[in-house]
């Protein structure tokens, strides 16, 4: 008993000793918050002072500047005309009052004749606040610090008195500006003071707002003008002129930490009624608080140097006495438990194994079995006797045994810890089941003493393993032949269709009726459109076999997007619609990716767009996508397309339906419009591969817009760009003229990009009109760019006005157009403007026109187009090519291709009669390897346009594969690039 009584006691000293710390804490956080709560209030008082005489004496300096314009304003030489003798007063008076940023006179219409500030004299200042304001009222006006024009945009306060005559006339205005930066040496004098008093810890920050909270002086910062504290909601900022100076606890707009802030507001001072600015002194809460928690810190330091051993010390021997205590009762109880455990272990393992599902056997050294579970039993059909001495190997299939023997014997002679095999085995009635096994190798005192295993009937698993293996082989079986089919189909179309495209290219080149090239213009479209057909279903089976991917390459975006709209400007030139392209400004141009497929979104897009749109516009934009991490300069940019329409819009219900495969939003939009509806689903697979995504927004009749997203690597070295503006464009100002916003959006942003100038009108009108101000004012326009097809007053309208008005007849105009009509060019040369474009504009189009028109040069020279048949070469190398072709229709058309060319034709039916010339593509490089001689060009025209037919083309030798059909320039582009490579 005496025993138990010293555990109790032992057991209750660490609860007094953790009761007499937390009574010490508690007692010091009480005192600890009355002394902050005491240094708080007197530094705000104090702060709530300074600021209360900072606003005093602001109020005596204002009232001093406003009594010395009333002075000023009663000097008889402003009533004089003499300005040599007006500006020496004025500058008198500058240099001895170092306050003043600028004193001006003017004369009773509100012109400056006489300033300190000789630029200034002559302005019209009859429209300004404060000449109004004097002239309406009689008195002195007084204006709110404000940016001024003088002193590169430095706040001022206006003072301005009127000028009377000797019967009371009024003869002018004399207006004063003060520097506010002279004012603010009031501030800083005064924190200057209130630091030397405090100590130089902590910073001191202040802040002067006028009466709506708008910042005029900010002493860190610097954002005059730029914050409205009030709107902000700061409550320093609110509690000014409410009440009297003081001082308020608030957090810190910027840092977020918290502060004390004092606050007055300047008064009325005499017949002066004062601008009531706010005047803002904060100091940081911690900075205020640091001398206490200085002397916190030093006497913690000391009180844990003694208290906090002494504390372990204590709870140490507590701790020893409670623990020899419980020793012995411990070590009783333990060997109990041991015993216990053990038991309920044996039994615990023993269940398990009896009731596993799995088989659980061991064998000794031999591979004879020791042991085995009822499931083995079960499973194997042989009784416990049969089993136990019985060789593990007899009960492996025959055919298996030799395998499973090598196998193990490794595992033994290695003394692999663990393995797993699977093996077939032998039941007792001859029928055989799988199973995998877990084997373990028993080692005493590093001696083989046989193994434990653990197996599992995986019979079913292999069943359906085979099968799977079966109806994997089956089907890609079938997709071999559905490829081979699709890849003949796409060879059988493809060889007339060659024949009747180009036929339809070179008619249109020949003389017609305009009848008859309405009819090659047709069947060419159709078979344009069964060509995309093809490719489409090319396309389709490709992502729905999981082998379209993607290549690599640098490209120009903007060239990308210039080009694509280019494609498809006709179409919607044709149908009168607006097309607009725009890529940001903050937008990289110099990218790697795949292009090509790129292009094939974006003409998909804009094709649907311009097809079911009636009137109105087609707008494609590029910018980076803001739902991405900002792109900062780096390795790759994710940017967002979107290609906008006002078409007929598409249903709600319909906007995720339209991405499938075969699918438009209604069935009779088909039989309308046409179409396949396999363009969407495959531009939402390539968006995907790059790592995007699509999707629309729709309103019905209002019209749609398509986005996408795509990742990009951006090229680590930017191009050099052939296009250079020359400096003489910065600053020239340019006049945009169109009814479409977007168009003007467009070309201000480029135009403004080159450091040009520009205003835009949505009318003929309205332009005419700016540029007759223009010319008034004395800053005339130096281009102009000027849309066609506008209501009320179309662009030649514009331009015959321009050229009856005299004094605009000279200005630059250049004429932009959706839909380029016979006889426009010329007619706009007879107006005798500089430049007649087609939308939608390239930059370097457009750049082309204004530099020629401004009498500039370009410092780089654009290549060719590349979609272009290049111009004859006056040393142009007569070539030898052998044709072999099995159509006599491409035969044909390839002859008529090379007809106005120097080189000469060999033809062969098929390929059987070129080997005669020539031998097969492989054994014709093996013979040039051999002989040393240079490789002859070998390009494959062929209709298979599934890539890895073409890999197979070049993997045989040829030089290049051009898919079928093959239009003139890109045969002739071909040709010319090897003739270009021979020469080099």
């Amino acid at each position: 008993m005496p025993r138990e009584e010293s555990r109790q006691l032992y057991a209750w000293l660490p609860v007094i000793i953790l009761v007499l710390v937390l009574v010490t804490l508690a007692v010091g956080g009480v005192a600890l918050h009355y002394v902050e709560h005491y240094l708080i209030a007197a530094t705000g008082d104090s702060l709530a002072l300074a600021a209360a005489d900072i606003a005093d004496k602001l109020d005596t300096i204002l009232f001093e500047r406003y009594a010395d314009t009333q002075v000023l304003a009663h000097s008889p030489v402003f009533r004089t005309r003499d300005v040599a003798a007006m500006t020496r007063h004025l500058n008198l008076n500058k240099e001895v009052y170092g306050y003043y940023l600028w004193l001006g006179v003017t004369d009773a219409k509100g012109r400056i004749v006489a300033a300190t500030d000789p630029t200034s004299v002559g302005r019209d200042r009859s429209r300004s606040g404060w000449f109004r304001a004097v002239r309406a009222q009689g008195s002195i006006y007084v204006e709110d610090a404000e940016p001024s024009e003088y002193g590169g945009g430095a706040f001022a306060v206006t003072f301005t008195a009127p000028i009377k005559g000797s019967k009371g006339e009024f003869l002018g205005t004399v207006s004063t500006r003060v520097r506010m930066a002279e004012l603010e040496q009031v501030f800083e004098r005064t924190v200057r003071a209130f630091q030397a008093q405090r100590g130089p810890a902590g910073r001191i920050e202040w802040q002067f707002m006028n009466r709506d909270g708008d910042l005029i002086v900010d002493s860190f910062l610097r954002q005059e003008g730029m914050v409205n504290l009030k709107v902000m909601g700061l409550p320093s900022a609110l509690f000014v002129g409410t009440t009297q100076p003081g001082y308020v606890e608030e957090t810190h707009l910027r840092r977020h930490v918290p502060v004390v802030t004092g606050y007055a507001q300047t008064e009325q001072r005499g017949n002066f009624l004062g601008l009531h600015w706010g005047i803002l002194i904060r100091m940081d809460r911690s900075d205020i608080l640091a001398p206490i928690q200085a002397v916190l810190w030093k006497l913690g330091l000391a009180g844990a140097v003694v208290f906090v051993p002494m504390v372990g010390f204590l709870l140490w021997i507590t701790t020893r006495l409670r623990e020899e205590w419980a020793t012995a009762q411990e070590e009783s109880a333990r060997a109990a438990a041991a015993e216990a455990a053990v038991r309920e272990s044996e039994q615990r393992y023993r269940h398990l194994v009896d009731h596993a599902h799995d088989i659980i056997y061991s064998t000794d050294a031999e591979g004879r079995f020791t042991y085995c579970n009822p499931t083995a039993i079960r499973l194997l059909k042989y009784s416990p006797d049969e089993f136990l001495g019985r060789r593990y190997l007899d009960l492996i299939r025959p055919d298996y045994r030799q395998t499973a023997e090598r196998f193990y014997g490794l595992q033994f002679v290695r003394r692999t810890p663990s393995t797993y095999f699977e093996v077939p085995v032998l039941a007792k009635d001859g029928s055989d089941m799988w199973i995998g096994q877990n084997v373990q190798i028993i080692l005493e005192h590093g001696r083989f003493e046989g193994f434990h295993a653990v197996a599992r009937d995986i019979t079913e698993r292999k069943r359906a393993a085979a099968e799977l293996q079966k109806a994997k082989e089956m089907a890609e079986s079938a997709n071999r032949a559905k490829s081979e089919f699709l890849a003949n189909m796409s060879h059988e179309i493809r060889t007339p269709m060659n024949a009747i495209i180009g036929m339809a290219d070179l008619l249109l080149e020949s003389p017609l009726t305009k009848e008859q090239h309405e009819y090659v213009r047709i069947f060419k479209r159709a078979g344009d459109n069964l060509l995309t057909l093809v490719n489409d279903i090319l396309d389709l089976s490709k992502v729905e076999a999981g082998s379209l991917t993607l290549e690599h390459v640098e490209f120009d975006l903007v060239d990308l997007i210039e080009k694509t709209s280019e494609m498809v400007a006709m179409v919607a030139h044709d149908k009168g619609l607006e097309l607009a392209c725009q890529v940001m400004a903050d937008v990289p141009r110099d990218l790697v990716g795949d292009l090509h497929r790129l292009r094939q979104i974006l003409l998909n897009l804009l094709g649907n767009a311009l097809k079911f749109t009636m009137a109105g516009e087609v707008v494609l934009r590029v910018q980076l996508d803001g739902s991405a991490p900002p792109y900062r300069g780096g390795e790759s940019v994710t940017l967002l397309f979107s290609v906008s329409d006002t078409g007929i819009g598409v249903p709600a219900d319909k906007l995720d339906v339209i991405f499938e495969s075969f699918t438009q939003a209604d069935s009779s939009v088909t039989r309308q419009y046409g179409g396949t509806g396999l363009g969407l689903t495959i531009s939402k697979r390539l968006t995907e591969l790059m790592g995007g995504r699509i999707w629309v927004t729709s309103a019905v009749g209002q019209g749609s817009t398509f986005s996408f997203t795509a990742k990009f690597r951006v090229q680590g070295e930017p191009k050099l760009r052939a296009l250079t503006q020359p400096a003489e464009l910065k600053g020239m100002k340019a006049l945009v003229v169109d009814d479409n916003a977007t168009n003007r959006m467009i070309l201000k942003e480029i135009l403004t990009a080159w450091g040009m100038q520009v205003v835009e009108v949505p009318n003929g009108m309205e332009g005419l009109a700016e540029l007759e101000r223009a010319q008034e004012s004395g800053d005339p326009y130096h281009v102009v760019l000027l849309d066609c097809r506008m209501p009320e007053m179309d662009g030649f309208q514009v331009g015959e006005r321009l050229r009856d008005i005299p004094n605009l007849a000279g200005v630059t105009v250049m004429m932009l157009t959706s839909d380029a009509r016979m006889g426009d060019k010329a007619r706009s040369q007879e107006l005798g403007m500089a430049g007649y474009l087609v939308k939608p504009v390239k930059r370097a189009a457009l750049f082309d026109a204004i530099a020629a028109a401004v009498g500039k040069s370009r410092v780089f020279a654009l290549g060719p187009a590349l979609d272009a048949a290049p111009a004859p070469a006056r040393d142009q190398r007569a070539l030898r090519i052998l044709l072999a072709e099995d159509s006599q229709d491409n035969r044909l058309l390839v002859q008529s291709y090379l007809k106005h060319t120097p080189h000469h034709l060999d033809l062969a039916d098929n390929g059987a009669i070129a080997v005669a010339k020539f031998s097969a593509t492989r054994k014709i490089r093996q013979w040039e390897k051999e002989t040393g001689r240079p490789p002859t060009p070998i390009i494959a025209l062929s209709a298979f346009a599934l890539q890895e037919e073409i890999q197979k083309s070049l993997d045989a030798g040829c030089t290049a594969h051009l898919t079928k059909p093959i239009k003139k320039a890109i045969l002739l582009n071909a040709i010319q690039e090897y003739i270009m490579s021979v020469t080099k």
